[in-house]
Parts: C-alpha cells; structure tokens; sequence
C-alpha cells in the first residue's frame, strides 16, 4: 500500500486550497492561469507520490524472524525480527507488531501473550537492526504470532509504502519440564529427600530368568528345576536376575471431569505435569514408558519404549491435550490396553474419582485389566468438597450444602474401596503432591517387585 508522505499532504493541501480560489475567480471572469498551475502542481504531486511508492516497494528490506520453533509453559521466550536494508539508500522504517497468540486443539481460545507494539528506525544503506520482544507463555498449546507490518518511508518524506511481512511458522509451548530439571539437580546431589521422594532398595530375588547351574545348599528350594533336574539326574537350578526392563503405560483421561480449575489450571494440567516426571524417572530406571490418552475413544498410543527419547515423545504428544465435554469410556481404555499391552505392565490410569457414576464404571472394568497388568488409579482430591463436607453450617441452606457434601464423600469413599476390592491400587493426592505421590508409589512397586 503507497502512502502519501507529510510533506506531500502539507502541498497537495495547499494546492487544494489554490485550486479552490481559482475555481471561484474564474466563475467570476479571472484566474484562469491559477486555476492551471494549481491543477498542474496536484498532477506533479500525484506522479511523484507514485513513483516514491513504487520506488519504495522495490527497495530491498529483508524481515526475518530470529526465535525458536519451541517454547516452554513458565520461561521467558524472546521474540526477535530482524529488518535489513539491502538497497542503495537510506530509508524510515516503523515495524508495527500486532497484539496475537495461539490456540490449542480443542482448548482455550488462544495464547494472547503478545502485546501490541511498536518499533521506528532510520536504517542507512547495508545496515541491520532487531525489534525484541519477550514473552512468558503460560499454557500448553500453539503459539502463532501475526506477522508484524512495516511501514518504509523515504528521506523525501513524499510517500509511505506499507507491507506485511510473511507468516512466521508457529511455536509449540510445551509443559514445563523445570521438574524434572529440579529432579536431576537433586539426583545428582543425592538430596532426593528435600521434595519427598523416598529412596526404597530392591528386595528379594528378580523374577527375570537368567541361566541354569548346579544346585547349591543355600539355594531357595522352590528355585529347582524339576524337567532340567530329571534330564541331567542331578537338582539343577534357576538363577534370576533383577527385571529392570519393565513397562509402564500412563493412562490420561481428557474428558470433562478434569477440566476442574486447581491451581491455576486444570486438573489435567496437574495430571501431565506428574505423568511427564514420572516419564522421566521411569527412563532413568531403564524400564520402558508408554502413554495413551482417551476421553470415549483412545485419542493417542505411544508404544513403551526406553531412553530419553521416549520421554520426548510423550512430551510431544501431551503438548495440544486438553479437557472435553465428553464422558470417559473405560470400557474403551480397558479393550485398548487388552490389544495394544500384551507384556504385563504397571498401568497408571490419571483420572477423576470423585463423580459416583464415573468410579463406578471404572470399577466394572479394572478388574478386566487386573488380571495381566498391575493397574494404578490415580485422582486429585477435591479440596472444596471435603471442606464443605468437614465445615459446621450456619444457615438453614448451608445445613443443605453439608449434608449433599458429606453424601458425596460417602459415595465417592464407597466406591473407591469398590476399586481396590477389584485389585487396583488407588492414590489420591493434592495437586501440590500429586508428581511425588506417583513417583513414590512406582518406586515402591518397582521395590517389592509386584510387577
């Protein structure tokens, strides 16, 4: 777009005027030369501000965004443009960021991170310079940042040309990952203990068969191998090891129970935070991590695999999750464990107790998944229903209020044992807790050797 500059609206207002007194004097009988003149000098005007334009929209500036393809939920992310001047002379340049941000699948209805702003510059011949913006992303999602527009006027000040720069490609913002940095620092420090993670040693014999060899009198009798014992006429043994490549499969449920806010978020967010550091700490135990996520239907596998790679993709895939109105179907999760799980495994299945109906269903298929996988239920408490129910009303809709609290909670309780007696283990925990609760109890698992 070409801009008539300062200068040429001072003219062409001037010579508007001129062109209106010439009108009038020449309905009067005189003036006709100004009349002339003054058509003559807005022709002029009109023709130079064209040609500026268009001299303008040839210069060569070159706009380039300088930030990462990737951010992180809670760290600074620095958005920079750089805008060179590759043409022959000296131009004004104002870069007009607009205020943007992303959307998530199914999720908010953005990221508005970035605010308007605004940059101005007199860029000489061959030189360069950068508008830096910074920015904290505060959510998963996808981060889309509207290209700036940039506004190129000439030292003659005669006329503006304005051009948008092209799309830059998205950022992805992912969960936070300062957890598992905080775990590593402690890790390495052996200081574990300081966010309550408990140290637990292995007990007992690995159940990992390893090799044969000849019976020993400290040996455990019920070690013996009876067919090589017969075949060799002499006791042989079993000799195991420890079982270290073990899998694990995170269950994540994305429906609309926990979209409940806690703590800033959403009872999902809570939920990912403590799925990826229990990732982490279950690759560095060297077994092998897994995910699905399901609402009523599986939305995402990803097949346990080991390494920290595998953690990655975990990462990755939880990035653009987030809760639905729709209603979890564990008959689904349970018939896609059955399928796609043949080793046994520990199953971790994130999800939200505290809806009667919903801990009833889920107790009607654990036991289905009982009986290959050691399963794991895993929900957040409700902090407003257990204090409602625990508080002493003071007024007659208050007495209501605690008596429907406290019926609840009598349900909810009801139905969790339901749970255990189907052969599950259920953790419930804070959302402050939650990631070491988990972490604890996979610890102790992997220490009493249950899988």
């Amino acid at each position: 777009m070409i801009i008539p500059g300062r200068i040429t609206l001072w003219i062409a207002g001037a010579a508007a005027a001129a062109l209106l007194l010439s009108a009038v004097a020449v309905s009067a009988g005189a003036g006709l030369w100004l009349l002339a003149a003054a058509a003559a000098i807005d022709a002029l005007m009109i023709a130079a501000v064209l040609l500026e334009g268009v001299s303008l929209r040839r210069h060569d500036i070159r706009i380039t965004p300088l930030f990462p393809p990737r951010g992180e939920v809670g760290r600074e992310l620095r958005i920079i443009w750089r805008i060179e001047n590759r043409g022959p002379r000296a131009v004004h340049v104002v870069l007009e960021q607009p205020g943007s941000g992303g959307q998530g699948a199914g999720g908010p209805a953005g990221l508005p991170e970035i605010r308007p702003a605004r940059f101005s510059w007199r860029l000489p011949p061959l030189q360069a310079v950068s508008a830096d913006m910074a920015l904290t992303p505060n959510e998963r999602g996808i981060l889309r940042i509207a290209p700036p527009v940039l506004t190129i006027t000439g030292s003659t000040m005669i006329a503006s040309c304005r051009k948008a720069a092209a799309a830059p490609p998205p950022i992805t913002i992912f969960p936070s990952i300062a957890p598992i940095r905080r775990y590593e620092a402690l890790r390495r420090n052996r200081a574990l203990s300081q966010i309550g993670m408990h140290r637990r040693r292995m007990v007992g014999a690995g159940r990992e068969f390893e090799q044969l060899r000849d019976y020993l009198p400290d040996d455990d009798f019920r070690d013996i191998n009876w067919k090589a014992s017969a075949h060799h006429r002499k006791l042989i043994t079993n000799v195991y090891q420890m079982e270290r490549s073990q899998d694990v499969l995170l269950c994540i449920d994305a429906a609309r129970m926990m979209a409940m806010p806690v703590a800033g978020g959403t009872g999902l967010d809570v939920a990912i935070d403590a799925a990826i550091l229990l990732a982490h700490v279950v690759a560095r135990q060297a077994d092998r991590v897994g995910l699905m996520v399901f609402r009523d239907q599986l939305e995402t596998f990803i097949k346990p695999a080991g390494s920290s790679k595998a953690v990655s993709r975990i990462i990755k895939a939880l990035v653009e999750i987030e809760p639905r109105n729709l209603y979890p179907s564990y008959s689904v999760l349970a018939e896609a464990i059955r399928l796609r799980q043949n080793r046994r495994a520990m199953i971790f299945i994130f999800t939200d107790v505290n809806d009667p109906q919903l801990a009833t269903n889920l107790s009607d298929v654990v036991g289905t998944i009982r009986t290959r996988h050691l399963v794991t239920v895993i929900s957040l408490r409700d902090p407003l229903l257990n204090l409602t129910a625990e508080g002493a009303p003071n007024s007659r809709s208050e007495v209501f209020q605690v008596l429907a609290a406290r019926q609840l909670v009598s349900q909810r309780d009801s139905h969790k044992q339901t749970i255990k007696l189907a052969g599950a283990g259920l953790l419930e925990s804070d959302a402050g807790q939650l990631s070491i609760a988990v972490i604890n109890r996979y610890l102790s698992i992997k220490a009493r050797q249950l899988v």
